[in-house]
């Protein structure tokens, strides 16, 4: 297969879901360079679900976030990941199972800049990835896909990506629906095509924007392009996936549409994400 085949068919294959966003294939050849020289990562993610007399992550971000770390690591990058209250369990899960290498960091829900800034010193990462995390709209609140204003549930990390884009460095952000950090450089599209996008859409860009039908699904996804890129088998085993998600969910996960704790991502059984992740594979010829 011509590499601009094999970038294509990657990207269509994690295209779908029905949220109504269409977003431009970026440079992915481009990316596969960049990230697999990348030494010292900070990867964002956490989206918090008001489950009525409690608030937890969903099980979408975490796995996601949880793969890349492990590829980046793979290749020699030393990668923090920054979630806050609601999804750190979660991600304490997913990293023992799959990147225990992988640091991970709790972004306070007050004084979130000073945190970020303390941070940034201390790290000097030169990739900075945000995945399925909540971004401002234009109106300086964070919202769900259903609109509903959710400040009062996640920490302010905007900071983190405005402070990335001011030390010049790489900035990368994965979404689905148009209200995730990062995805500012589609406002029009998220405008025209989401619901009740004009209010939701994130404002703020990042460098490469990566959409997918799920989030998660780039975590296969850059798995299985850096595979390509550099020759080596970096995905996991369908019964990692799923060990991976088990994980998540038994420590108090929830999907974000049905808010209910199962083997599910934005309503999607988990034998989606498998039979995606298989299709990949044969994509790389693993």
């Amino acid at each position: 297969m011509k590499q601009r085949d094999f970038y294509q068919a990657l990207y269509q294959t994690l295209q779908g879901g029905g949220r109504g966003l269409t977003v431009p294939q970026p440079p992915l050849a481009e990316l596969a360079r960049t990230l697999s020289s990348s030494r010292r990562a900070l990867v964002l993610t956490g989206f918090p679900i008001d489950c009525g007399d409690y608030v937890i992550g969903e099980t979408d971000g975490p796995c996601g976030a949880a793969e890349i770390a492990r590829v980046l690591t793979a290749l020699g990058c030393q990668v923090t990941v920054v979630t806050d209250a609601p999804s750190i369990p979660l991600l304490r899960a997913a990293l023992a199972q799959t990147a225990p290498a992988a640091r991970l960091e709790e972004a306070p829900m007050e004084d979130t800049e000073a945190f970020a800034r303390t941070l940034w010193e201390q790290l000097q990462p030169d990739l900075f990835l945000s995945i399925e995390r909540p971004g401002k709209a234009s109106n300086g609140h964070f919202h769900n896909m259903r609109g509903t204003v959710i400040d009062a549930m996640t920490a302010d990390t905007d900071c983190l990506l405005a402070l990335a884009a001011q030390r010049g460095c790489v900035t990368v952000a994965i979404g689905d629906g148009g209200n995730e950090l990062g995805m500012g450089a589609l406002l029009p599209q998220i405008a025209a095509g989401v619901p009740h996008g004009a209010e939701i859409g994130a404002v703020l860009p990042a460098q490469y924007t990566l959409g997918a039908g799920v989030s998660n699904w780039w975590g296969p996804g850059l798995a299985a392009l850096l595979s390509h890129e550099t020759g080596r088998n970096l995905m996991l085993t369908p019964e990692e996936d799923r060990a991976l998600l088990q994980a998540v969910v038994n420590a108090g996960a929830v999907d974000g549409c049905t808010k209910e704790r199962a083997l599910s991502v934005d309503s999607y059984p988990v034998s989606v994400q498998l039979d995606l992740r298989r299709r990949l594979a044969e994509l790389c010829g693993l």
